[in-house]
């Protein structure tokens, strides 16, 4: 009795103690933060919290946008450091600027007029959140999608040397041969040949949910090369690596939560029991693909939005949002070069060093900077469309294992005539 007495008596004090909590902190709660919400990233990318309690000051110096009324906001990481520069009017954001935690002003958000896409960043650095707004709000893949300037009818977009030389189609003809050896006799890993040719890589203005990182250029790419028709599944990696580091297991699942560092050792492993096994020819060699490899690989000739057309359907692209949704390797459609799981499953390393783009034409390029401590991912998680484009770049540090990160191989020919590769006396396809 004397229990329930004193229940009744304090659950009033209770009440109005929640009351007075609610007003007193009301008034500093962020509409930033409010309207900046994760879209479907994995929370083992998310710190437990990246901006500190900090009311939100703008400098006095901070110029609003011209002819724009809005209410200046600013962010910042634990460290005191200025995170988020930002405009709202009522409660959408119209402009924003992105630091990263050591300084550096964020190469990828281009947030202006309520359009564009905002990047945030753990504190150690690790890109974590990726937002497209339009009109000032987050658009979700409901929300249809804008076409780009280019379609894939633009005959300068993508362009493959049509007439072929009698040697181009007997290299050709070896190519295909030489990857249904490796496929049946091998680790069982599909490569796909890709001829020479040139294309647009990046993505135009007017491409909604395009970073500021992806400025359009002509890339010409003068050697050809095998690229795995999938991504690795666990089952291959841990043929090679011995053991599975993978968080979400399954044989058929690809392989997660790996480093630049350990993909590029799956490789040398790989290399070095292939040429064991004498399936190798001299010179040739497993490796990451250079990010001008991917998106050829993954546009296969167009230039639209995804490599299917300015939509992309949940049998074309992994874009199931939530916590585990890898799909087994060769699960979507594969796009017309026979490509599958380009447009998401899991973060793909490329061998580059992270830059953002230059407008001029390149010929084979591969960023090595030794500035850029980051490396290129690319295709990106289950996700939400927009995190899904063709031109969709990515970037973390070489030793983060996160888990959404995976891997494909690119098999790279050497540096002679295609001609003197001695195909046809591999002693390992016996």
């Amino acid at each position: 009795m004397k229990a329930l007495v004193l229940c009744l008596i304090s659950l009033p004090i209770l009440l109005v103690s929640i009351t007075l909590y609610y007003l007193a902190t009301k008034e500093n709660n962020s509409p930033l933060t409010d309207l900046i919400t994760d879209q479907g990233v994995s929370s083992q990318n998310i710190s437990s919290n990246t901006t500190s309690n900090k009311p939100n000051i703008s400098p006095g110096n901070d110029s609003t946008p011209t002819g724009f009324l809005g209410r200046p906001v600013t962010q910042y990481y634990e460290s005191g450091k200025k995170e988020m520069k930002g405009y709202l009017k009522g409660d959408r954001l119209f402009s924003a600027e992105v630091w990263k935690p050591n300084g550096e002003l964020c190469p990828v958000t281009n947030l202006s007029n309520g359009n564009g896409v905002v990047i945030r960043y753990n504190p150690w650095g690790t890109q974590w959140y990726r937002q497209t707004y339009r009109n000032g709000l987050p658009i979700s893949v409901k929300q249809r999608l804008r076409t780009g300037d280019l379609s894939s009818n633009n005959k300068e977009t993508a362009e493959i040397n049509k007439k072929r030389s009698p040697e181009d189609l007997l290299i050709k003809k070896k190519m295909v041969r030489f990857a249904e050896l490796l496929f049946a006799k091998g680790l069982g890993i599909e490569l796909i040949w890709c001829e020479p040719g040139s294309f647009f890589m990046g993505s135009p203005d007017s491409e909604e949910g395009r970073g500021r990182d992806e400025t359009l250029h002509k890339v010409t790419i003068t050697r050809g090369f095998f690229l795995g028709k999938k991504e690795i599944s666990q089952e291959q990696w841990e043929k090679v690596m011995k053991k599975n580091p993978s968080f979400y297991k399954g044989k058929n699942l690809p392989v997660d939560s790996i480093s630049h560092v350990d993909a590029t050792l799956f490789c040398r492993k790989l290399n070095e029991s292939e040429k064991k096994a004498k399936r190798l020819p001299k010179g040739m060699s497993y490796q990451l693909p250079t990010e001008a490899q991917w998106e050829y690989a993954c546009r296969a000739g167009s230039q639209t939005i995804y490599s299917f057309g300015n939509h992309l359907t949940k049998n074309q692209g992994n874009i199931k949002k939530g916590e585990g949704g890898q799909i087994a390797t060769g699960s979507t459609l594969p796009n017309r070069w026979g490509f599958q799981e380009m447009h998401g499953n899991v973060w793909e390393w490329c061998k580059d060093k992270y830059i953002p783009f230059g407008s001029e034409p390149v010929i084979d390029p591969i960023c090595t900077d030794s500035a850029s401590k980051y490396y290129v991912q690319r295709s990106g998680m289950w996700s939400e469309s927009t995190h899904l484009r063709s031109a969709l770049r990515h970037h973390n540090l070489p030793t983060y294992k996160g888990k959404g990160n995976g891997m494909r191989v690119c098999l790279a020919l050497p540096h002679v005539d295609i001609q003197l590769i001695d195909f046809e006396n591999l002693k390992g396809f016996d």
